[in-house]
């Protein structure tokens, strides 16, 4: 029906009659007939296939619940987008018959049929639009093509209802990719020294073919403090924005309030760029220079270095080397509570506790951090000394409660910790696990050997695995065989060797339904390859009664791939999932190598508006039995997976935030099945973390990522990273 058609009085009438009398006339009118302006194709083309002045044919139908209307007509109107500041090209047109679409909307009516471009299937009732592409000579040739590029835009609008409306695109550009000739790095990671210069090129092409005179915008992107500085030198330009050979720009961090260093390549399609490594020799993290065509991205590249040199894993004899807690004989037992938005730091290298200390050369160390009896519901969040407090965050306790999480963080000034607390008051404790450092002996012990999550243990009955059926006891130890498969699944794929080459385990530690507050402790046998008889040092998790709760340990293996279990009060199961495992040094393949970074934000489901920032995840609360594919590789500097030396797993802080229903997320790689496996749990309205050690796919469409599971409710979910594998 055409919503522009009058009614008759006798039909008026009629609709009074039966009960309309409260709906004027002119509100019957008004309603749309159609509830949307449906395009073909959409988008008009992939971005820069068509060739100067391509013409394609695109069809536009008002549809009501999928179903083509007749009679209708559709607002049309057409714009180019997105063309940067200072370049004065033009891009396409767009008309219907002779009438050339224009910013200013004009109504066509739907009634004609029309045959799109590609398809060999004719549609009816539509509007038929000839749209054309911008006359393409070469860039900066005297043609009125941007150089940039830029996207005509084609809007659709119902003329009864403003809300109606769609678009069909168009990105033109005279590139389709940029390739750097240093490859995917700039330099091998930690191979540079202070101060030291790295020239080379980044190339503009269109397939293969190089692209003379053509823009690129430049970015630095650092994630290192202090980071390096990069300068680019281009050819001349066609304004006086753009840098030249003769006065080199230096490259911003991308920013929305940031204008970018823009350059013309020169006649060989390139771009020369100088990269300068950060002056000072405690940096960590990458620095990373991207290319792209356009402030929107249709095409981009990438290359990077990072400061971190290759490290591998010694497990520790636990100790705790900070509890601010009065009279707890650390250093750190004299600070007394940590304040709302204060930081404190401590000294890590060097501090001897039983003969066991991180030594002067460690790049990061691994802590169990405790939060004790706060004031407030507060997050903490351990980061290098001598940084600005990053976007991230290791910890989510409510007040009054104690709470541990696993942390890998990267040592800072003079071989120290800092940890800030956000809201309340609170005491922390931080116990030593474990350290990387870069490898001196060949073979080299530490390697990480990544696999798929593995539940080796689980104390409930009937699970499946040999520890089935036994519960924990009040004060009493249990001995757990990780090597091997479960009894429920003997076929399994990857599991912890048994041969005696595995010298720690990576486990995720899972408290259930406990009938006591508790805590519990995971250590390898002692030297007669027996559980301990005392009761622990420290804890690996602090648990209220009736609660689940996981954290992440490392842990040295007994002679029997074994490690023991500890419980506190009451009597709870307790679930092991396996993740990976580090080698002793005489394993027949080759681990990979740690590397870190500052805590790196790279997802949060959260909209953007409610957090003040954007990540790739931003606006994907995860609902019931839903699966997140996050990116990892080659995401915010970290490497990418088309590099010679791919990343292989990933250690990030997972936290889950105010879900609406008693639920657990599974933390796996992205083309991997979902395992029988567990990484954090949460109660409604909860914000829990836990660290996490997870392997990344290594190939198919989401190589590089990892699949975050929700099993209950909404929830949203944060992924910080901390360090990588490769």
């Amino acid at each position: 029906m055409n919503s522009h058609r009058l009614l008759g009085g006798a039909v008026a009438s009629a609709l009074i009659a039966a009960g309309w009398a409260g709906t004027t006339f002119s509100q019957v009118a008004a309603q749309s007939a159609y509830d949307q302006v449906s395009f073909s194709p959409n988008p008009i083309a992939a971005a820069a296939t068509l060739t100067s002045g391509e013409s394609v044919t695109v069809c536009v139908q008002a549809k009501a619940d999928g179903t083509v209307e007749t009679g209708e007509s559709v607002d049309l109107s057409f714009a180019t987008n997105d063309v940067p500041p200072g370049d004065t090209g033009t891009g396409g047109s767009a008309a219907v018959g002779i009438t050339t679409l224009t910013g200013t909307p004009a109504s066509f009516a739907a009634n004609t049929n029309c045959t799109p471009t590609g398809s060999a299937v004719q549609e009816h009732n539509a509007v038929s639009l000839t749209y054309t592409a911008p006359a393409d000579g070469g860039p900066n040739n005297g043609t009125p093509y941007p150089v940039w590029g830029g996207r005509d835009i084609i809007t659709g609008t119902d003329p009864d209802n403003s809300s109606v409306t769609s678009t069909a695109v168009y990105e033109f550009s005279p590139v389709t990719g940029y390739s750097f000739s240093t490859g995917s790095s700039i330099a091998s990671n930690a191979s540079l020294t202070t101060g030291q210069q790295v020239s080379f090129t980044v190339e503009a092409l269109n397939g293969t073919t190089p692209v003379p005179g053509a823009a690129v915008l430049l970015w630095l992107s650092t994630k290192a403090s202090p980071g390096g500085s990069v300068t680019a030198a281009g050819a001349g330009p066609p304004s006086g924005d753009f840098c030249t050979t003769g006065e080199p720009a230096t490259l911003t961090s991308q920013s929305p309030s940031v204008t970018p260093v823009r350059c013309i390549t020169n006649t060989s399609g390139q771009v020369n760029l100088t990269y300068t490594a950060s002056s000072a020799t405690s940096t960590v993290g990458i620095d990373t220079v991207t290319a792209q065509n356009h402030p929107t991205t249709f095409f981009s590249a990438s290359t990077s270095y990072g400061y971190q040199a290759a490290g591998a894993y010694t497990a520790l004899q636990p100790f705790r080397i900070c509890d601010t807690r009065s009279g707890t004989s650390t250093e750190c037992s004299t600070d007394g509570p940590l304040n709302q938005g204060a930081t404190m730091t401590f000294q890590v290298t060097g501090v001897d506790v039983n003969s066991e200390s991180v030594p002067s050369d460690a790049q990061a160390v691994v802590l169990n951090v405790t939060a004790v009896s706060g004031t407030a519901a507060t997050f903490l969040t351990a980061f290098p000394a001598g940084n600005a407090v990053p976007t991230a965050s290791n910890i989510n306790v409510n007040a009054a409660v104690n709470q541990a999480n696993l942390v890998v963080v990267t040592l800072g000034n003079g071989g120290k910790v800092s940890i800030y607390n956000s809201l309340g008051s609170i005491n922390v404790v931080a116990d030593v696990q474990g350290y990387f450092a870069a490898p001196t002996t060949s073979p080299t012990p530490g390697q990480f050997h990544s696999i798929p999550p593995l539940r080796i243990c689980d104390t409930r009955s009937g699970m499946g695995t040999a520890c089935s059926g036994s519960a924990l006891a009040q004060g009493a130890w249990t001995k757990v065989v990780v090597s091997g498969c479960p009894t429920g699944n003997p076929s399994c794929t990857a599991s912890v060797p048994s041969d005696g080459t595995a010298a720690a385990v990576a486990l995720n530690l899972t408290a259930v339904s406990g009938t006591s507050d508790t805590y519990l402790s995971v250590v390898p046998p002692n030297g007669s390859n027996a559980c301990p008889t005392t009761t622990p040092a420290f804890s690996n998790l602090n648990v209220d009664a009736a609660t689940n709760l996981a954290n992440r340990v490392i842990v040295p293996l007994g002679p029997d791939q074994d490690v023991c279990v500890y419980n506190s009060l009451g009597s709870i199961d307790f679930i092991l999932d396996v993740n990976g495992w580090f080698g002793n040094g005489s394993e027949s393949t080759q681990g990979a190598y740690f590397y870190a970074v500052s805590p790196l934000r790279i997802c949060d489901t959260r909209g953007a508006a409610s957090v003040g920032y954007s990540t790739e995840c931003s606006g994907n609360t995860l609902g019931p039995r839903g699966t997140l594919t996050v990116p990892v590789a080659g995401v915010d500097g970290l490497p990418p997976m088309s590099g010679s030396s791919p990343p292989v797993a990933v250690i990030a802080n997972v936290t889950a935030v105010s879900g609406s229903a008693f639920t657990y997320f599974t933390v796996y790689p992205a083309n991997a099945s979902l395992p029988t496996a567990s990484d954090l749990n949460a109660t409604p309205g909860q914000n829990v973390a836990n660290l996490d050690i997870v392997q990344l796919a290594g190939s198919g469409a989401n190589a590089g990522a990892v699949d975050v599971y929700n099993n209950q409710g909404s929830i949203n979910a944060v992924v910080d990273v901390e360090a990588w594998f490769q």
